[in-house]
């Protein structure tokens, strides 16, 4: 099992307890309220003020939180999710919604070639830890990307202070159960596998830099005694 792949688990959950989404969300009408679709809204007709056709893709759909929004408005979009009970969560939102959108339960560091005008980035890159899949992941973004990821802040004791995580070096650790397959190590004298990479803003401008692509614009939406959230815009340079 990859670090990522327990993400099924929680959508199981999800299921079961008559959620949509990943946040709790009871109906998929309200999908369009989340706060990624909110920071979208915000400059999403700067960049796209024509949407008819534009082929959009969204990594790490989950539910088709982001995907059924931009299907709504025009785009073709096409969502990624590791989570195979994710994606069937997603064609039934799609199904209630009426709306038209393709989606697909998938590794993305095992993908290649995707062609699309516009990618966005639905909370995934925080859960993509090791450094060869953060690579894949630019690799496969389109020329203009919207970013949604998780941001060291200077107090993220809400997060840290409980007693299955632990943060070091930009990585948050968690505890598992024993039925997880996973890539184990001893940290504090716990066994714990990646969970999050949860980098400072500096850290992450230089990484989105480093994989070709200028940040065209951000802002840092703080959380109570937890991580950031980045909000951002990137483009591929020349």
């Amino acid at each position: 099992m990859k670090y990522f792949e327990m993400h099924d688990e929680v959508y199981e959950k999800l299921s079961k307890s008559r959620k949509v989404s990943w946040d709790g969300i009871e109906s998929p009408e309200k999908l369009f309220e989340h706060e990624v679709n909110i920071a979208l809204s915000e400059r999403i007709d700067y960049y796209f003020p024509e949407k008819e056709g534009v082929k959009a893709i969204d990594f790490g759909c989950g539910t088709g939180t982001a995907s059924l929004y931009l299907a709504k408005l025009g785009f073709d979009v096409k969502g990624f999710d590791v989570s195979p009970k994710a994606i069937e969560m997603a064609n039934q939102n799609k199904k209630e919604l009426n709306l038209a959108a393709e989606f697909q339960a998938c590794d993305l560091t095992e993908l290649n070639n995707l062609d699309a005008d516009f990618s966005v980035d639905s909370s995934l890159l925080h859960c993509l830890v090791d450094w060869e899949h953060r690579k894949k992941f630019f690799e496969l973004c389109a020329d203009i990307t919207f970013i949604h990821t998780m941001i060291e802040a200077d107090d993220m004791s809400e997060m840290t202070d409980r007693d299955y995580l632990t943060f070091q070096d930009g990585i948050l650790w968690s505890a598992g159960p024993d039925r997880w397959d996973m890539d184990w190590h001893e940290i504090d004298g716990r066994r714990m596998f990646k969970h999050r990479r949860i980098s400072s803003e500096k850290n992450f401008l230089q990484e989105v830099e480093e994989n070709g692509f200028e940040m065209m614009e951000y802002y840092l939406k703080p959380q109570e005694k937890s991580s950031y959230t980045l909000v951002g815009w990137i483009r591929r340079k020349k």
